[in-house]
This record gives C-alpha cells, sequence and structure tokens, in this order.
C-alpha cells in the first residue's frame, strides 16, 4: 500500500515537473504570451521542404519554431524518430509586433512548418512575405510577441 501510494505522488509530480517545463520551453500548453524576436528565411520564388514535410515559398504564411521547442514536442517515441510526424506540424501561432512606423499593430497568424536551428526558445523565423507584412525587411530581426492558437 505504502509503494502504491509512493509510485501515486512519484507520478503526480512527476507530471506536474513536465507541465511547467513544456510552458517554460513555449510549447502549446494554454494562453501564454511568448516574447521573442521575428527573422525571415525563404528569399525568392525557390520552394525549400521543411521539418514537416511540407515544400514552401516566400509568399507562405508559415513560421519555423525553435529547434529546442521542436524537439522537446517530438521527443516521444509516437513520432518515430520523423520529424514530419511531430506534434507542432500544423499548429498555428499568432504573431504580434507594434510598427511605429506605421504607428499600428501588426499581426498574423502562422502555420509551423519547420523547425529553427539558429533561434532563441521563443523565437519565430518566416517567409519573407509575412516578414514584409510585419515590418520593414530592411530591419532584419525585430521584436514579436506570439501565443499558440487552438484548433
Amino acid at each position: 500500500m505504502l509503494i502504491l501510494l509512493g509510485l501515486t505522488i512519484g507520478l503526480a509530480a512527476g507530471l506536474t515537473l513536465r507541465s511547467r517545463s513544456d510552458e517554460a520551453l513555449g510549447l502549446p500548453a494554454g494562453k501564454e504570451i511568448y516574447d521573442g524576436e521575428l527573422t525571415y528565411y525563404l528569399e525568392g520564388p525557390t520552394k525549400l521542404l521543411g521539418a514537416c514535410g511540407q515544400m514552401n515559398g516566400e509568399n507562405d504564411y508559415i513560421v519555423s519554431v525553435s529547434h529546442i521547442i521542436f524537439d522537446a514536442a517530438g521527443s516521444s517515441s509516437a513520432t518515430g524518430g520523423n520529424s514530419n510526424n511531430n506534434p507542432l506540424c500544423g499548429q498555428m501561432v499568432r504573431a504580434t509586433r507594434w510598427d511605429a512606423e506605421v504607428n499600428a499593430e501588426r499581426s498574423v497568424d502562422l502555420t509551423v512548418v519547420d523547425r529553427c536551428t539558429g533561434c532563441q526558445p521563443n523565437d519565430l523565423d518566416t517567409s519573407t512575405g509575412v516578414f514584409k507584412h510585419m515590418a520593414s525587411i530592411a530591419e532584419g530581426r525585430v521584436n514579436v510577441t506570439w501565443v499558440w492558437l487552438t484548433r
């Protein structure tokens, strides 16, 4: 009986720690707002294959999330080591920033299609077309807030 009680308490503590860890990593676990930097890739007419197995171009409303978040979400055996099966693939985020040049807030909904190896945990990397909607392309890197959207 004591062993069963100990296992139950240990399991509950482990689940609690995991949910805090997921939240700290920016995994979809609620309506937490994350602060990071927005950058872009995919310049020109070339389509590139992302980690989720889709071809994407410069005007697609897509986003790459940090490799730290992407890999943490896909670490279970359910993905079979195939990044196309990562549970973040196809998830949506809403990115928002204040654009001082036009004195207005910019916002866009994006689909996760890739992992960004150069991103910090809360950074987002998107297509050139999306970046142009959010900021001047000459800025190259801007502050952004974002939240996971529920499907």
